[in-house]
């Protein structure tokens, strides 16, 4: 992807399963000592339950990558309240839309 990232949150590091807040928690916590304020954030991801919907509870930017696993309205375990910002078929597809998009 031509990218590095800036943290890496493990459940084995937060000692816990998403949808649990605290790999967002250790995120947020990480990229704050980082000097990444909130709307510089954006969270990528392809489950609504355990990755949308608590961005969402945090108000983070997000993209859900949708590879047609699940559908918006989807009942169960929360995913039916996820709210994407922006949806992608692939993260290939995500990844060329963004390379359009900015100087690289």
């Amino acid at each position: 992807m031509g990218v590095e990232f800036d943290i890496i949150v493990t459940a084995e590091r937060v000692e816990s399963y998403k949808p649990d807040m605290p790999h967002f928690i250790y995120a947020a916590n990480d990229l704050g000592r980082a000097r990444v304020a909130v709307y510089e954030q954006l969270h990528v991801a392809q489950s609504l339950r355990a990755n949308i919907r608590p961005a969402n509870k945090l108000q983070l930017a997000n993209v859900w990558i949708n590879r047609g696993v699940c559908q918006l309205g989807q009942k169960g375990y929360g995913a039916e309240l996820a709210v994407p910002d922006i949806e992608f078929a692939s993260l290939a597809e995500f990844v060329e839309v963004h390379k359009q998009n900015v100087a690289i």
